[in-house]
């Protein structure tokens, strides 16, 4: 019943009409001077054009609180800071893969400062041209009206003279202790339509038995993050739809599978969807198909965000 109500929820969602909000502030925000939130009547965002051009907040305007997980450590932090750290964007944070392809030569990108522009309600973020990439990225904000649903649309862009091939890896952290749940399709290479990742090497750990935090019944793969250790999982989700629920809210992401799409997020671990937990959050990375871009040439992937707040207990509607 409960997974009957949440297809109902996802369906409803895909029936809001799209319009932009028109209100955007800037503001100061964990120690970032040139934030710039953005709201409805019903949910707010607060970007950092500063670090990485992540979402650092995420929240229904009548509670207030973010759903997004913060370290506290790098507020205020510019890519300097990183660069000398290694020590990453947090909340809703987004990333060019595949991991071992890029995690070298993605500091722009993934720490870098964005330039910003605002049109028409809608909230646009420019990376600088990365020479080590040789991409330039964009990512267009933007929230539906009287809606609890975030767009984030995301452009690559190869400004180099070679093909370049990459894919979109968004990469958002949740805080530990809810419960995480998708579709997950078995086949005969993953009979529970998942795998264990080695967090050392980039190899799979074969999951033929379920695990403390892990369950799977009738195709929904669940984890509960938490506990002492850290874990990493490939799941088959081919509906490109997963939920969080964490206290009385009710976390939605959304993204388009593509079925002969080439998914190769860390070199041969072939996943459409990936997690990562430890104690402290809950990583949901979900990403697109490897992308060959000519020179000159562009590629968009979209998500929505969609942030529900859950009924008192006793009452079966959402």
């Amino acid at each position: 019943m409960k997974h009957i109500l949440l297809v109902l929820l996802f369906f409803l969602c895909l029936s809001c009409s799209h319009r932009p909000v028109q209100k955007v502030d800037t503001v100061a925000y964990r120690g970032w001077e040139n934030c710039l939130k953005l709201s409805n009547s019903v949910v707010s965002i607060i970007v950092n054009p500063t670090y990485g051009g992540q979402i650092l907040y995420f929240g229904l305007d009548s509670r207030g609180d973010n759903i997004l997980w913060s370290d506290s450590v790098i507020n205020g932090w510019t890519v300097e800071d990183y660069i000398r750290t290694r020590r990453s964007p947090d909340a809703g944070r987004f990333d060019i893969g595949n991991e071992r392809k890029t995690e070298n030569i993605h500091d722009s990108i993934w720490a870098g400062p964005y330039q910003t522009f605002i049109e028409e309600g809608k909230l646009s973020l420019v990376s600088h041209p990365s020479k080590a990439m040789g991409i330039q990225v964009e990512r267009i904000y933007s929230l539906e009206e009287n809606q609890p649903v975030l767009h984030v649309k995301q452009r690559m862009s190869n400004i180099s003279n070679t093909v370049v091939e990459y894919c979109f890896w968004t990469r958002t952290l949740l805080p530990a202790g809810g419960v995480y749940y998708c579709k997950a399709i078995p086949d005969s290479q993953y009979p529970l339509g998942f795998s264990e990742i080695s967090l050392s090497a980039d190899t799979l750990i074969p999951s033929h038995h379920l695990q403390e935090r892990v369950h799977v019944e009738n195709d929904y793969f669940t984890a509960f993050p938490g506990g002492d250790e850290q874990k990493k999982y490939g799941i088959n989700t081919t509906n490109g739809i997963y939920f969080y629920q964490f206290n009385d809210y009710l976390y939605i992401k959304q993204n388009k599978y593509i079925p002969h799409g080439k998914y190769d997020n860390n070199l041969q671990v072939c996943f459409p969807n990936m997690i990562y937990f430890n104690d402290n959050f809950l990583e949901m990375e979900p990403n697109s198909p490897m992308v060959r871009l000519k020179p000159g040439e562009t590629d968009e992937y979209e998500e929505i965000w969609t942030l529900r707040e859950l009924n008192p207990i006793g009452d079966n509607t959402y």
